[in-house]
């Protein structure tokens, strides 16, 4: 799981990001939103996020558990 997190590092950080700007963008342009409004986007799009992660890793978790024993893949 170690492997898959390292992997999808960059992806998370850019996940990060984007919470951090969306509601930046709304507080910048002094549109009246309310804040439960702006975290209840950020939680539906967080929940989306662990889901994606969850199919990802139940995916590919074969091939991290591969690359931890890489003396297993040469026979």
């Amino acid at each position: 799981m170690k492997l898959f997190f390292r992997d999808q590092l960059p992806l998370i950080g850019f996940y990060l990001l984007q919470m951090l700007i969306v509601p930046s963008v709304y507080w910048l342009s002094g549109e009246a939103r309310p804040i439960r409004i702006v975290l209840y986007g950020m939680l539906i799009s967080t929940v989306i996020f662990v889901v994606y992660l969850i199919v990802r890793y139940a995916q590919l978790h074969h091939v991290y558990r591969a690359l931890q024993k890489p003396n297993d893949l040469v026979r």
